[in-house]
């Protein structure tokens, strides 16, 4: 059907009897945006692994994640739906997209930074659970073992994983593997720069050297902090993809103080680098270098910085992108600051 006013009634649907769970655009014809329903949404943590169609299924996480971002679902819910429907998914796009999601943007962009940890531990015991009960070497499986990976904060468990012991099956070569486990040791301050190294020179290559500063710079530690900023500011001779690691690796940090003073840093010290960084370069780097300190602080500096006439069109893009992430942040976190602990 074409809609063309505000309302639409479905004549087809009237008197029929109201489903638990209501799929509009379930097979995803339309470039709408989809709100669900309360009662849907309530109905969720408990049916949307129900759903038999996997195109539907996807629907509903895609309406979660957008929901999320408009400051009409709370993040909470997120996390409450994905602890009962991610471990009984069955499709692998799904799995290994909503699992990558939740990690790298719900739990770090909108949990505040005192409920993050918490809210990591109940990602890593949906992956636990779907690890013990999914085929090996399956999608299922590798999905849940990164997950895990990423988030678990159980330290014999990592530190096995990282010296290549009692793996899950599939993994015993996954280079990329090991380095989601040693960053999550390295962010918890649980191996330093030189078992970082170590791990390194077990991986020689372009990308392994690049996952070790990102893990340097990930560490809990002023001193970290400073060097990976002075690396990343201050070198002319780091290649674009090493200052954009280095720049992700700053912002992990288990506490807004350790990373405070880099907050006014970003707003002189980044748009300066234009004069030895090439224009699409700087841009990324605009982009991972952004401050991951969700305040008000946060949103006025950006409002400042995007007044200026000095940003190139390429750093002023990118700025824009940012701060618009932010904002999104801060309003669910305004809207939902009754429920942002996780439970």
């Amino acid at each position: 059907m074409t809609v063309t006013e505000p309302v639409s009634r479905l004549g087809d649907l009237v008197g029929m009897p109201e489903p638990t769970v209501l799929v509009p655009n379930a097979g995803d014809l339309t470039w709408a945006r989809i709100r669900l329903s309360d009662s849907t949404i309530d109905q969720l943590s408990q049916q949307l692994a129900r759903v038999p169609d996997a195109q539907a299924r996807a629907v509903l996480w895609s309406a979660l994640i957008d929901g999320v971002h408009g400051a009409d679902i709370a993040p909470r819910t997120f996390l409450d739906v994905f602890a009962t429907a991610w471990p009984a998914e069955s499709n692998s796009s799904i799995l290994t997209r909503v699992a990558a999601y939740a990690e790298h943007r719900i739990v770090p962009f909108f949990i505040p930074r005192a409920g993050q940890e918490a809210a990591l531990v109940g990602l890593a015991t949906s992956a636990r659970r779907l690890l013990d009960t999914a085929p090996e070497r399956g999608t299922a499986s590798l999905a849940a073992a990164r997950l895990l990976a990423g988030t678990s904060r159980d330290e014999s468990l990592l530190q096995r994983w990282a010296c290549g012991s009692d793996l899950p099956a599939g993994l015993e070569e996954d280079g990329d593997f090991r380095w989601i486990v040693v960053r999550n040791l390295a962010s918890r301050g649980l191996v330093g720069p030189s078992e970082i190294e170590v791990f390194r020179s077990k991986d020689d290559t372009l990308q392994g050297g690049l996952n070790a500063l990102m893990c340097r710079a990930a560490l809990p530690e002023e001193s970290a902090k400073a060097w990976a900023w002075a690396e990343l500011t201050g070198r002319h001779d780091r290649s674009n993809y090493e200052m954009a690691h280095l720049a992700r690796g700053v912002w992990i940090s288990p506490d807004d103080g350790l990373v405070a003073e880099y907050v006014p840093r970003y707003f002189t010290e980044v748009p300066a680098m234009t004069e030895w960084v090439g224009e699409d370069a700087l841009a990324r780097v605009v982009s991972a270098a952004f401050p991951k300190v969700f305040t008000d602080d946060l949103a006025r500096r950006s409002a400042h910085a995007l007044r200026r006439d000095d940003l190139t069109p390429a750093v002023r893009r990118s700025l824009v992108d940012a701060d618009a992430e932010l904002r999104e942040a801060l309003e669910s976190q305004r809207t939902f600051a009754a429920t942002a602990e996780p439970r």
